[in-house]
């Protein structure tokens, strides 16, 4: 589809000032899409670092997706088709790193558990654990749950060596010419809670009440919901799984369709410059 396609589509499903701000995160995703952004390169054996505002998306392992990605930009799959039963609509769903860290930190974090424990949420590291209870075990605690993480629902990890969980870009959000798209997060706490609403179906009465109190909780404070998408010049680099690594014929048709773009793997270092 055309600019203007995505703004009529967006005016017939979205209403007052959700679609205003629909339409203004789709020009600027287009004017960002003719900047030239300082994107960060790496050599072959170079271990990645992720900083601050960085994105990462992880998408599953169709090529075909990557090759529409490529093509197009990171964009909603809500204009493409009629919306699922989801949390968040005509947007897209980002990791947000908040910090400066390591790539291969932060798989082993999110690689890890996510445990809700007396009330707070605390990730612990891959093969970590059993160390955390031996730390905990004398507090006296009164509850605590354990669950994979949110990324290892979506991403590639070392917890989780699925064929269907193999592909993930790393993306730039943290160019000065990135900020007008960046403000077209639903957790920008600058964005009326109104608005944001109409993007949201949010089911469960307990966390809708949680959501409107504080964008910012606990489950959220990992997460970016840019309105739209990203363009394909904020594509810095692709992570791939253990099995997609072995795969000279992916790693070639990656580079083939993203040339301007590193590949790495799950040690967080580079294999395809």
């Amino acid at each position: 589809m055309e600019k203007q396609e995505y703004i009529n589509l967006a005016k017939n499903q979205l209403k007052g000032d959700a679609f205003k701000f629909a339409e203004g995160a789709i020009n600027a995703f287009y004017e960002l899409s003719g900047k030239t952004l300082k994107n960060d390169k790496y050599k072959v054996g170079d271990f990645v670092t992720l900083k601050k505002n960085t994105y990462m998306h992880g998408f599953g392992y169709k090529l075909e997706i990557l090759d529409n990605i490529a093509q197009n930009g990171l964009i909603s799959q809500d204009y493409e088709i009629a919306p699922e039963p989801q949390k968040v609509t005509y947007a897209v769903s980002l990791w947000h790193i908040k910090r400066n860290i390591k790539l291969k930190e932060y798989i082993i974090n999110y690689s890890g558990m996510s445990v809700e424990y007396d009330n707070d949420l605390i990730m612990v590291p891959y093969k970590q654990f059993d160390n955390f209870i031996e730390k905990v075990r004398k507090d006296g605690y009164w509850s605590l749950r354990a669950e994979s993480s949110m990324e290892t629902r979506f991403m590639p990890s070392l917890a989780k060596d699925s064929n269907k969980l193999q592909l993930a870009l790393i993306l730039n959000g943290r160019d000065k010419e990135c900020k007008q798209l960046n403000y077209y997060n639903l957790l920008n706490e600058e964005v009326p809670l109104d608005t944001v609403l109409n993007f949201m179906k949010i089911k469960n009465p307990k966390f809708a009440e949680m959501f409107k109190k504080n964008r910012q909780n606990y489950e959220d404070k990992r997460i970016a919901y840019l309105m739209f998408g990203l363009p394909v010049n904020t594509i810095e680099g692709v992570l791939v799984g253990r099995k997609y690594e072995k795969n000279k014929k992916i790693l070639n048709h990656i580079k083939q369709v993203l040339p301007n773009s590193y590949i790495c793997n799950l040690d967080g270092k580079v294999i395809v410059e």
